[in-house]
């Protein structure tokens, strides 16, 4: 027997339907969470590595405007 189950996905405001019982879809919603959470991480880390390339861009290049 196959239960389907629907979770709301709060971040992005949709509907996700998962196949098996209930264990599968916290499985499932556990795992999509992780990879969610590493995304954002990633994402920190390039913004904090390009507002450091910015910054010391335009220390480089402030004395040379003048």
């Amino acid at each position: 027997m196959r239960e389907f189950h629907i979770g709301k996905n709060d971040e992005n405001q949709r509907l996700d339907r998962y196949v098996g019982d209930y264990d599968k879809f916290l499985e499932v919603h556990e795992a999509k969470k992780a990879q969610l959470e590493a995304a954002y991480k990633r994402q920190q880390q390039e913004i904090a590595q390009l507002q450091d390339f910015v910054i010391c861009f335009c220390h480089y290049f402030a004395p040379l405007s003048n």
